[in-house]
């Protein structure tokens, strides 16, 4: 959840979020729930050479993503998709190296996969407690935006 932070400039001065992969699904995870989990791995007995697949509770595309901000913001936002190309450049244009770039669209690139679109349980399972949706994460970072 929080890679949407990086939207946080276009949407303050145009109102608007840019992504490449518009029609892909991601299961966005909130970093406090990546943290109770590793905490209660790190401080429970049974996880010794267990590998978990972390999610969030729900599998978003960016446009979806946008109208959650959108609604915890107040205002009108819209997804503009860009082709990856584009996107790609624009990273480049933002001091980033050709290689990191690659990289990072590459990463994007995995929103039309399937895998990222699961749901796991595991949250719930290894905390007890129910993973945050992007609404929770937006609402509190709405003034990353704001």
């Amino acid at each position: 959840m929080a890679n949407a932070l990086h939207w946080a400039g276009s949407i303050r001065h145009r109102d608007s979020v840019f992504a490449a992969y518009g029609h892909g699904r991601i299961a966005v995870i909130d970093e406090h729930d990546i943290a109770a989990v590793a905490a209660a791995v790190l401080t429970s007995e049974g996880h010794d050479g267990r590998t978990y697949r972390l999610s969030g509770p729900e599998a978003l595309t960016p446009g979806e993503m946008t109208a959650v901000l959108a609604d915890v913001l107040g205002r009108p936002l819209r997804f503009v998709e860009v082709e990856p190309a584009v996107a790609g450049r624009a990273i480049v244009d933002h001091g980033v190296s050709q290689v990191m770039a690659d990289a990072i669209m590459a990463l994007r690139a995995t929103a039309l996969e399937s895998f990222t679109s699961i749901v796991h349980p595991t949250v719930q399972e290894i905390t007890g407690a129910a993973p945050n949706r992007f609404r929770d994460w937006a609402a509190r970072h709405a003034a990353d935006f704001a």
